[in-house]
């Protein structure tokens, strides 16, 4: 660690010592004066309110949106017989109906006069 060595009593050093300075030193009036002058920031808030509302309610529907499907996912009863039956009958009512030969008339038929 460095001691610190005294300076010398010099006579100029002395005057700087006892110099003082005559008015007052309080720079309030004027730092206040030069932002009374400043213009004002208008917040955007109107802006951000709309974006918070619409961000709200985009979430809102999200959150319906999914209540709704979970809630129809425990809800719905699906008579799996009843649903094969209907396809079965579909099927069978196809494959009959290609079965015929008024089908396969009728493709040749649309086939030549098209």
């Amino acid at each position: 660690m460095t001691q610190h060595t005294p300076i010398p009593d010099d006579p100029l050093l002395q005057q700087l010592r006892d110099l003082r300075y005559t008015e007052p030193i309080d720079v309030t009036d004027a730092v206040m004066a030069r932002v009374a002058k400043m213009p004002l920031i208008s917040p955007q808030r109107q802006r951000t309110r709309r974006l918070q509302w619409w961000a709200t309610a985009v979430a809102a529907c999200a959150v319906i949106a999914v209540a709704v499907n979970i809630t129809l996912l425990f809800t719905t009863n699906y008579n799996e017989a009843q649903i094969s039956s209907v396809i079965a009958s579909v099927y069978n009512y196809h494959a009959d109906y290609q079965a015929s030969p008024s089908y396969y008339e009728s493709a040749v038929l649309d086939y030549l006069y098209d």
